[in-house]
């Protein structure tokens, strides 16, 4: 039985990782590797309007309405010290 899950999906991950990749090749300086505010929830208190979608097209059209975080230079983002 599942009592809490988090919103961190594929599609916010390759977002993260398709920056990445742009800077370096770009010569800016980047975040090389983050802790990605995710939102934790359970069957009680989910709201799925806040949820960053997992599939393309979803996830696309939100981000670009602006629904959700998703540029790695937010401060939501946090640098992974250990990284």
């Amino acid at each position: 039985m599942v009592t809490m899950d988090v919103n961190e999906t594929a599609t916010l991950e390759a977002d993260i990782a398709h920056q990445q990749i742009k800077a370096y090749f770009a010569g800016e300086d980047y975040k090389k590797a983050v802790f990605v505010s995710v939102i934790p929830f359970n069957q009680e208190n989910i709201d799925r309007d806040k949820l960053v979608p997992f599939f393309h097209d979803d996830y696309m059209a939100k981000r670009d309405a602006g629904a959700f975080v998703y540029d790695i230079n937010d401060p939501q983002f946090r640098d992974n010290p250990d990284y």
